[in-house]
């Protein structure tokens, strides 16, 4: 009964979304380890700016290695149903630790328009079973761009 009472005392004041809506992965975009990707921002459009990145890692052996990571990024454009309006490649940025990071950008790119996607940084809500961080919130209110554990998605409220 007392674990019952926690549970029900902990999501009392979770956030609920009629709709978690996911954010599909660029067809074009491919990557044997996967694709990430993450809303920024909503525009007055009505869809959500951010990015998609791939990585691979380079060849390390030896006690200490540590690998030369190549993120290939993607500036990506949602709609608000969740699927991709465009993806254009946009830059790659090196990290090869101790060294510092590089960014090498495309024609048109600058850091303001080609980024990874920021850690989540923004107020931590309970939706259903999992916990996501607000990333951005509509000029209405009514959809945010949330990431978690289960995912990126819009979440209509």
């Amino acid at each position: 009964m007392k674990t019952l009472l926690i549970a029900l005392a902990l999501f009392a004041g979770a956030a609920h979304a009629e709709t978690l809506i996911p954010l599909q992965k660029p067809a074009d975009v491919h990557s044997a380890r996967g694709v990430v990707c993450d809303g920024a921002g909503f525009n007055v459009d009505d869809t959500l700016s951010g990015s998609c990145y791939t990585v691979a890692a380079s060849v390390c052996s030896g006690r200490g290695c540590v690998p030369l990571m190549t993120y290939s990024v993607y500036a990506t454009l949602w709609a608000l149903d969740g699927s991709v309006v465009a993806d254009v490649f946009c830059g790659t940025h090196r990290y090869h630790y101790p060294a510092v990071d590089s960014w090498v950008y495309a024609p048109g790119f600058t850091p303001a328009t080609c980024y990874m996607p920021p850690a989540a940084a923004g107020a931590a809500k309970a939706i259903g079973i999992y916990w996501y961080y607000t990333v951005a919130t509509s000029a209405d209110g009514t959809r945010e761009a949330v990431t978690g554990q289960a995912g990126q998605f819009i979440g209509v409220f």
